[in-house]
């Protein structure tokens, strides 16, 4: 549900879906931020999602999020984001795939999709994962980006805490420099992230620092302030 596609959006490939086939929940959040960049130019936001379960391996799911106006994203004030998940077990492997639309009511030049593919393997009370999201050139997003990442979550034991912290490398051709800021606002850039998440029952209260290694971006057209380093807190409720 958070930040597309660090921590709940790769822990969620390995969750199976609620017993009804259909599982969901919302989520508050004092930024909504995607790779180490703010979607919601720095301010709390909204997010909410629905899944159903169409076989043992395949599900489809949507989520939408509240943007605020964002700058990075022309104005938008929403992300209405489908997908389609697969998702296997192999033994002590876990592998899945996937396709995602971002789209921004009322900004349709600025939709695109994002193809997502990753590995995965459970030791002990930890959770290891190595994933690709690779959006191909697109006018919206001035040309291709590619997103490898890696991703441990570790459940502590005998607690309702999980840490979890990821760090990947974003990357891809230009066409467009302009609308190539959008996901890359220096071109190639390091992100990275460290949380701690609290759960009980349906209730999930989390506390997270991501940053980059991007410096301070000169003012422009899909460009924002919150590129830095950034802690953020988020409350979530899941059905």
């Amino acid at each position: 549900m958070r930040r597309a596609f660090p921590f709940f959006a790769l822990a969620a490939f390995a969750a199976p879906a609620a017993a009804s086939g259909i599982s969901g929940g919302v989520e508050v959040a004092s930024d909504y931020r995607v790779r180490g960049l703010s979607w919601s130019d720095g301010r709390p936001a909204v997010t909410a999602n629905a899944r159903v379960s169409l076989t043992d391996a395949i599900d489809l799911g949507v989520t939408a999020a509240s943007l605020r106006g964002s700058a990075r994203h022309g104005g938008a004030d929403a992300l209405i984001r489908p997908s389609l998940r697969y998702f296997r077990n192999a033994g002590a492997v876990q592998f899945g795939g996937g396709v995602t639309g971002y789209l921004f009511p009322g900004h349709s030049g600025l939709r695109y999709v994002e193809g997502q593919a990753l590995v995965g393997t459970l030791i002990g009370p930890a959770q290891f994962w190595l994933s690709a999201d690779y959006a191909p050139r697109q006018d919206a997003i001035g040309g291709d980006n590619l997103r490898i990442a890696a991703q441990a979550d570790v459940a502590v034991p005998m607690t309702p805490f999980t840490v979890s912290g990821s760090i990947g490398r974003s990357s891809g051709s230009v066409r467009d420099a302009v609308y190539a800021r959008r996901l890359r606002p220096e071109g190639s850039y390091w992100d990275w992230r460290l949380g701690v998440d609290h759960v009980t029952g349906p209730l999930r209260l989390g506390i997270a620092y991501t940053g980059t290694d991007i410096g301070k971006t000169p003012p422009g057209r899909f460009v924002d302030r919150d590129t830095g380093h950034r802690v953020t807190v988020s409350a979530g409720l899941s059905f």
